[in-house]
């Protein structure tokens, strides 16, 4: 499943995942400790995380694959043709919210 969401990165690509880490960071300042905040990168979905914050929720760490829940948010939307360059998907479920946001992923 996951080699079917591989992404082939440009340099530029990389440096822009990594100008992302620092708001990683201001986002899980604002949640709160209550809240895990991810970074994840499609060019090695086995190891997607590059960077976590409040991962005491679910104990992954940089390097952890992306998640088979969140890597079946990323192949429906591809199944519907989206095209367009931002994907938001929010969900409740047992008193958690799953949030994802996909900026720039494109085929």
């Amino acid at each position: 499943m996951l080699s079917r969401i591989k992404t082939k990165l440009t340099e530029t690509d990389r440096k822009i995942l990594t100008a992302h880490e620092d708001i990683v960071d201001g986002i899980a300042a604002f949640l709160g400790s209550h809240c895990e905040v991810t970074l994840h990168s499609f060019e090695d979905p086995e190891h997607a995380i590059i960077k976590i914050v409040n991962n005491q929720h679910t104990n992954r760490t940089t390097g952890s694959p992306l998640s088979e829940q969140g890597a079946q948010i990323v192949l429906d939307y591809l199944g519907q043709q989206a095209t367009g360059p931002l994907l938001l998907h929010h969900q409740q479920c047992q008193g958690r919210t799953d949030a994802l946001a996909v900026y720039g992923y494109c085929q």
